[in-house]
């Protein structure tokens, strides 16, 4: 007999799981298992059917959802997670339910709302260490030149695209108007150069960039009297502004018919959004989850910028690091070394920034103390000191 899973009582598990179309679904088969505590086999087996629903959610979504709270060693889970993986089974049929002295098994066939994991749990990792985001969006649409901020409609494809991060969970910043941010080379360029990402970093406390350039081509007349083609290219790259490195990037294309390329983002913004920037944000979200996911659970860099008296004590501090004296880091390399300031890559077995910040300030490393002078996502800015 097919029964309705259980669905989370909050608001997003709620909208994701109703909303989910069945293209959007999947069922697999799968066993969970629970230990019988004072012979309550029915408490029993409904904790092993909760473990196939688990079970199920990370096979679709393959994510992995954790079952306890642990930080260690920069290592860290959430049950929070956990918690939401009823509110993606759309329903389940039990094939098997067993239980021996010590422990039930169910083994059940689970639907599962494929959408509802993803977007789930791509909001979960943009609430990790809360990141900003900020946008540059620069269009040039078909008879222009140039990526001009003239253009009248300049500003739409950005505005959703900010709409979709923030209605996922993501913090977006405005930079427009802030003392010292220039970016309109940039915006009319799609180009940001490292000093305007340091601004960025310093004057928005922005831990992250979305540089995007949208292009429009008449593609000519279609059999709608006048109605063109007008093929829309969108191109989206992220990077960190601590350490400049890109995060991810996705190329978007589709056509769009219209009465002029101006206004394809506008009059036509319906098919637009649903056939070019929601295509693209999603991707987008997709493999930022997955930088960020291996930044709580698996391996991610850290940049550390130390000022020091003397490379002597750079070298001790380096060695320390490498010998184990903080746990959790798995390799150091230095970088750069000039006018007593340094530059060190940390490779981090996941976890928190802010938790290594506070390991290197508590104690001695190399015979030094060393000061944390600032923190961002992706980097810590330290003085090494005798």
């Amino acid at each position: 007999m097919r029964n309705k899973a259980f669905i989370s009582a909050t608001a997003l598990a709620l909208c994701v799981a109703t909303t989910a179309r069945a293209e959007d679904e999947k069922t697999v088969t799968v066993t969970g298992q629970a230990a019988i505590v004072n012979g309550d086999q029915k408490g029993a087996t409904e904790k092993a059917r909760r473990d196939a629903f688990r079970l199920a959610v990370e096979q679709v979504g393959g994510v992995q959802l954790a079952s306890s709270t642990v930080v260690k060693n920069f290592m860290m889970t959430s049950d929070v997670v956990r918690s939401q993986a009823d509110g993606f089974v759309k329903a389940h049929e039990d094939k098997e339910v067993k239980c021996d002295a010590s422990v039930c098994s169910v083994t059940a066939a689970v639907t599962v709302a494929k959408s509802g994991v993803d977007s789930f749990y791509n909001l979960m990792l943009m609430q990790a260490g809360h990141p900003k985001v900020a946008f540059v969006i620069a269009e040039r649409m078909a008879g222009q030149t140039d990526f001009s901020l003239a253009n009248q409609e300049r500003g739409k494809s950005e505005n959703m695209l900010t709409d979709y991060f923030i209605e996922r969970g993501m913090k977006v910043v405005d930079f427009g108007g802030m003392t010292g941010v220039n970016l309109s080379g940039a915006a009319a360029s799609g180009e940001l150069s490292a000093a305007d990402a340091d601004k960025l970093a310093d004057k928005a406390d922005a831990q992250y960039v979305v540089l995007g350039k949208v292009v429009g081509v008449d593609a000519g007349p279609i059999m709608i009297q006048g109605l063109r083609s007008y093929n829309m290219t969108f191109t989206l790259k992220m990077f960190s502004t601590a350490t400049h490195e890109i995060v991810a990037t996705v190329t978007k294309s589709n056509a769009i018919p219209c009465i002029s390329p101006n206004l394809a983002p506008v009059s036509c913004m319906s098919l637009y959004r649903a056939r070019v920037v929601e295509p693209a944000a999603q991707e987008l979200l997709n493999k930022t989850a997955k930088s960020f996911q291996q930044q709580v659970t698996g391996e991610r860099r850290v940049q550390v910028r130390a000022k020091v008296a003397s490379f002597a004590a750079l070298n001790g501090f380096v060695k320390a690091l490498q010998g184990g004296a903080i746990g959790g880091i798995k390799d150091v390399q230095q970088r750069t070394f000039k006018d007593g300031k340094a530059t060190l890559d940390l490779q981090l077995e996941g976890g928190d920034v802010n938790y290594l910040a506070g390991e290197l300030s508590s104690k001695k490393v190399g015979g030094s103390t060393v000061e944390v002078t600032g923190v961002n996502n992706d980097l810590i800015e330290i003085e090494i000191k005798k």
